[in-house]
Order: C-alpha cells, then sequence, then structure tokens
C-alpha cells in the first residue's frame, strides 16, 4: 500500500479532531484548552502529534 499523502492525513486529522472535540462535550467533560478550538486554530505542536497518531492508524489499516 503506498504511504498516505499529505492531503489525506491533513483531511484526516480535521475529521479526527472535530469527532473527538463533539465526544468531548457530549460526554460531559472538556478537552485541553489549547485545542478546544477549530482545527485552523489548535497550536502547529499539537497538529502535529495528531498528525503522527493519524498516519500510524493509517498504515496500519492500509489506507
Amino acid at each position: 500500500m503506498p504511504e498516505p499523502d499529505a492531503y489525506e492525513i491533513e483531511t484526516a486529522c480535521i475529521v479526527m479532531h472535530d469527532a473527538y472535540e463533539a465526544a468531548a462535550a457530549e460526554s460531559g467533560w472538556e478537552a485541553q484548552e489549547a485545542s478546544r478550538k477549530p482545527w485552523e486554530q489548535v497550536p502547529e505542536s499539537n497538529k502535529a502529534t495528531m498528525r503522527k497518531a493519524v498516519t500510524a492508524l493509517m498504515q496500519h489499516l492500509g489506507a
């Protein structure tokens, strides 16, 4: 399987970020203040961590 490209990774990060924030809110707890905002405003260090996690997941799934 080819490696996921930057567009696929970024798109998956946005989906995961939005889903995580929604799940946190629905569960009645707050995520980190720094990341409790739209993806475009999340600090780059948080984005880099999410990109690594999403890349690992995509590789594991063979996406």
